[in-house]
């Protein structure tokens, strides 16, 4: 979302409000990372220089494999992470994420520095933000204050 409103789905990235990313060293261990996401709400960490990026789901994955919590980050890590120009849309950046399964992608300016990350959920509010759903329509994004008549009328229940 931006100041004048809900986004669009050709909203530049660098309009939408991004957190800066949160950048960890490589000796990091993955209650490091756990940690950082906790104190600062990101659902993704940069590690090292690449950037290589853990998310969420890669501390899910390493904690139920028997990882401890001790182990280093970068194990649990996608070494490279992928990246999206601050130009790209939002649309764009959806479809990258979707294409590639991905939930997150690094936003770099025009030097190549990385200056954000986009997830797939701040990008699909950009592009379905403003959709007006109502029931019986093909699109239910507005479903959160519906009644449970008007959910199953939407087929969104």
């Amino acid at each position: 979302m931006n100041e004048q409103g809900p986004a669009e789905a050709g909203t530049p990235l660098a309009e939408l409000e991004l957190s800066p990313p949160v950048w960890l060293g490589d000796d990091v261990t993955i209650r490091d990372v756990a940690g950082a996401m906790t104190r600062t709400g990101a659902s993704a960490v940069m590690i090292g220089t690449g950037p290589a990026i853990v998310t969420e789901h890669d501390i899910v994955r390493a904690v139920a494999s028997g990882d401890p919590p001790g182990a280093p980050a970068r194990q649990a890590a996608t070494p490279e992470a992928l990246k999206i120009g601050r130009s790209a849309s939002a649309i764009e950046a959806l479809g990258t994420m979707l294409r590639e399964g991905i939930r997150h992608l690094v936003v770099v300016d025009a030097g190549g520095k990385p200056c954000g990350v986009v997830s797939l959920r701040a990008a699909a509010a950009a592009v379905f933000g403003q959709v007006d759903a109502r029931p019986g329509s093909r699109v239910c994004a507005s479903r959160s204050a519906w009644t449970s008549e008007e959910m199953r009328r939407c087929r969104c229940a």
